[in-house]
């Protein structure tokens, strides 16, 4: 209502009696649940029914749109939170089929999945995809979309045989309905390319991100933002394979085309901060990756807070290029920061958990601690092998040094192999990223 005035006529009497609550500061009202109560109790189911809608798509207009990429919406996503949890119960209790509902709870799921509260965030996919389902091919691309980000809360909590059929069924749905080549497709095959390199099947990653890059330059131009997450992840993509002289003009290019169009400190820079970081301390280029790695935390923590996953990459890339200068006790600090942060967030049997403990185990080996660095890579091991398979590449080579420190220490019979394989190398996991 435009006129102030007559607004505060229109709730004066409510406030006398203490039936509604004036926030001025926040500019909100809140109307006391027995107020809600009698009159929702007035009212035929029907008219709840009719009523509940109307609810759900005024909250649908206020929630951000695209949590996913629009970061400095949050603080908004966070104030009509409960809202949202208020019309997830409405949508149940009325069984409300409505196109408007399953995009509020994509939109939330995506917000709550943003910030590691998988807990919370996995159900409400789930029923987003139920209700997009119900409304037939009108709501194939929703399905799609929230498909798309149910496969990326499994990818990051590291169960990777969910992901992929989801992942798969989103990319089929986009195709099918918009054609191969439309840009909405290039996240489902970016996701599914990130899912084989994470299993090392380089072979079938290359093809994909080549072909998610290729679709967006064709549709958006060689200089909009979109571009860098297809460029950034080939080129993890190459540093994870050792190809360094692939790798480093495709990250450059994406932090470049980020700063160009976000500015240098918008959050997102922090990915390829930190991947250009870590291919310059696999070259040994030390003094060019630190302070990279360290402007990647330094925005990862503004953004996120200090206890989010995402300062993970960071953490484990300083500790790494703090190991190989000899600053021991500096590695140990920030080793032991980041297996808390992912305990916390993904738990012990996560894929990243291996990789940090196989790292902390080298930097008990260079501490002359080889009975810890045993134990430490035995642990690395059975993560590595539980969660990406006994063949893989990283846990190959988890396997191989564990077999060289206990010969070290005398105890070669305790190895799984009578005699390490052929050495495989695997490099140092880049940030590649979901979109």
């Amino acid at each position: 209502m435009a006129d102030q005035f007559t607004f505060n006529e229109l709730i004066e009497a409510l406030l006398a009696f203490s039936l509604v609550k004036r926030l001025a500061e926040e500019r909100l009202l809140s109307i006391h649940r027995l107020v809600q109560a009698v009159q929702i109790d007035r009212m035929e189911p029907e008219e709840q029914r009719s009523w509940a809608g109307r609810v759900v798509r005024a909250v649908h207009t206020l929630f951000p749109a695209d949590p996913k990429n629009e970061i400095d919406t949050w603080p908004l996503c966070l104030r009509y939170l409960e809202q949202v949890q208020a019309c997830d119960w409405l949508i149940h209790q009325h069984s409300l089929q409505l196109p408007e509902a399953a995009e509020l709870l994509d939109r939330a799921g995506t917000y709550l999945w943003k910030h590691a509260s998988y807990g919370i965030a996995e159900p409400l996919f789930q029923r987003a995809i139920a209700i997009a389902e119900q409304q037939g091919r009108a709501g194939h691309l929703q399905v799609a979309s929230s498909l798309n980000n149910l496969g990326i809360l499994y990818y990051e909590q590291g169960k990777y045989e969910r992901a992929e059929p989801l992942y798969q069924r989103a990319l089929h749905i986009r195709e099918q309905a918009l054609g191969p080549h439309h840009p909405l497709v290039t996240s489902s095959l970016n996701n599914l390319g990130i899912f084989y390199s994470q299993q090392g099947k380089y072979e079938l990653a290359e093809p994909l991100l080549q072909q998610a890059l290729h679709i967006r330059e064709q549709a958006l131009g060689p200089h909009h933002p979109q571009i860098a997450f297809p460029l950034n992840n080939l080129g993890c993509l190459y540093c994870e394979q050792g190809k360094y002289e692939l790798a480093e003009p495709l990250l450059q290019r994406a932090l470049h085309i980020w700063e160009q169009t976000l500015g240098p400190h918008h959050p997102q820079i922090a990915f390829p901060l930190t991947d250009l970081g870590i291919l310059y301390r696999l070259q040994g280029r030390y003094e060019l990756a630190e302070p990279l790695l360290r402007q990647s935390l330094r925005i990862r923590e503004k953004t996120l807070g200090p206890q989010h996953p995402l300062l993970v990459e960071p953490l484990n890339a300083l500790a790494n290029l703090s190991r190989e200068q000899g600053q021991y006790e500096q590695a140990d600090v920030l080793y032991q920061r980041a297996l808390s942060l992912l305990q916390q967030s993904r738990g012990w049997q996560h894929a990243d958990v291996g990789e940090i403990l196989q790292d902390l185990a080298q930097l008990r080996q260079m501490q002359q601690h080889d009975d810890e660095a045993a134990v430490l890579y035995q642990q690395a091991l059975a993560i590595q092998e539980q969660a990406r398979g006994a063949n893989h590449p990283k846990t190959r080579e988890t396997r191989e040094r564990l077999y060289a420190v206990l010969q070290t220490l005398g105890r070669a019979e305790e190895a799984v192999l009578e005699a390490p394989p052929d050495p495989v190398q695997a490099g140092e996991s880049a940030g590649i990223h979901v979109i």
